[in-house]
């Protein structure tokens, strides 16, 4: 029996709702994902009351989500949802989501700030024309993650959104705007990276260095040093000390003429 895509998209989006394993849940939100990225031309052409009911009713499972690998993947979905929904100036007009993700960054559970922060991390450019008006917001809201005292990986997760949304920045902007955020940055990938756990801030900073690495110029004494102390540091796991150079050799590739002016550390390697 062929059931049609808009059937299929309600009847999923009851089983992430309805069902109490947490392994079926993550699973319809996997199909509804792919079903949406596939089919998005069906979504587009339901009712704008149905596409609105759909949109409240998905913010409200992800709020209420406590499994970790269920929420990852209903993050996933939400992104997917706002990413196609934007427009030639990136605007996704889902407002009721950008207030969900400030809701999330301000409220006190750990599980809500993920969410918005990988929302944030999957689709940087999410506040489309409007970015510049709710520009401090998203500072206050980064900046207090990257700081939260009590959990490791919301600093982490705000690591990576921080990072992607700087990538999609002018570097005069993020200069200008940005310039406190090195500080906490850098001390949650020395963090990870000590923790040896989670590669993903790391990486994030590699794509940073990449695009804007003239950001980092206020940090570049510590992170050089960091660095070569790790790569020299045969404790580290090969694969971590192999990151933290392609990290270095990034810089130096990207902004050559920033490195010339610097001492850089050097240490022995084994």
């Amino acid at each position: 029996i062929s059931i049609p895509p808009e059937q299929r998209i309600t009847l999923l989006l009851n089983s992430i709702k309805l069902s109490d394993q947490s392994h079926l849940r993550s699973f319809a939100s996997i199909l509804l994902r792919r079903l949406l990225t596939n089919s998005w031309e069906v979504f587009v052409n339901c009712s704008q009351e149905d596409q609105a009911s759909f949109k409240a009713q998905i913010l409200e499972i992800l709020k209420n989500e406590t499994d970790e690998g269920a929420r990852k993947k209903l993050c996933d979905t939400v992104s997917e949802i706002a990413r196609n929904s934007q427009d030639g100036e990136g605007d996704a007009n889902w407002e009721d989501l950008l207030k969900f993700m400030f809701y999330c960054c301000n409220s006190g559970t750990s599980q809500h700030k993920e969410s918005a922060l990988s929302i944030l991390n999957s689709v940087p450019d999410i506040f489309g024309s409007a970015q510049q008006n709710y520009l401090n917001l998203i500072k206050e809201m980064l900046f207090a993650c990257l700081n939260d005292p009590d959990h490791p990986n919301v600093r982490f997760a705000a690591i990576k959104a921080t990072c992607s949304f700087l990538t999609c920045c002018e570097e005069s902007v993020a200069k200008k705007h940005f310039s406190e955020f090195i500080k906490p940055m850098l001390k949650g990938v020395e963090d990870c990276v000590v923790a040896e756990n989670d590669d993903g801030p790391l990486k994030s900073f590699v794509d940073l260095a990449e695009h804007i690495p003239k950001f980092l110029r206020p940090g570049l004494d510590q992170l050089m040093q960091f660095a070569i102390r790790v790569i020299a540091d045969t404790n580290f796991a090969d694969n971590w000390r192999q990151l933290v150079l392609e990290l270095v050799i990034t810089i130096c590739e990207s902004a050559p003429a920033m490195i010339k002016k610097k001492k850089v550390p050097t240490a022995t390697l084994r």
